[in-house]
């Protein structure tokens, strides 16, 4: 095997351990109105600190898990993280503006998106 191969498996194996025991962040970049400077959004983006490997790049994991369909589990912990971040911000009376979310067309051809947020306060 050659060493992009096993990389791309060490990846995919330790992005599973991360989806699993919740080792992945979401980051929050603002969106505004540039006339008026006011906060008129925000988008999700998903950061993973690896214990050994430190910051690893969404441009590195994003491609390894497309090829593992992985794509679809990470795709799920994104919304329910998101919705869970909302939740508590309005718990604690915050106004929370429209949060933007990527997703992988895999994962949107796979799953219905839309029924998904739906589902968070059951699991």
């Amino acid at each position: 095997m050659d060493t992009a191969t096993v990389n791309q498996i060490d990846i995919a194996n330790e992005l599973q351990l991360a989806i699993n025991t919740n080792q992945l962040q979401l980051h929050y970049q603002p969106k505004a109105d540039l006339q008026t400077g006011l906060l008129v959004g925000m988008e999700a983006l998903l950061r993973w600190n690896h214990a050994k490997w430190g910051a690893v790049s969404p441009s590195l994991f994003i491609p390894v898990a497309e090829k593992n369909e992985l794509i679809i589990q990470l795709g799920d912990w994104v919304i329910r993280q998101a919705c869970l971040d909302i939740i508590s911000w309005s718990e604690a009376n915050l106004v929370t503006p429209c949060v933007a979310i990527n997703i992988s067309p895999i994962r949107a051809c796979k799953n219905n998106c839309v029924s998904s947020p739906g589902t968070i306060g059951e699991r």
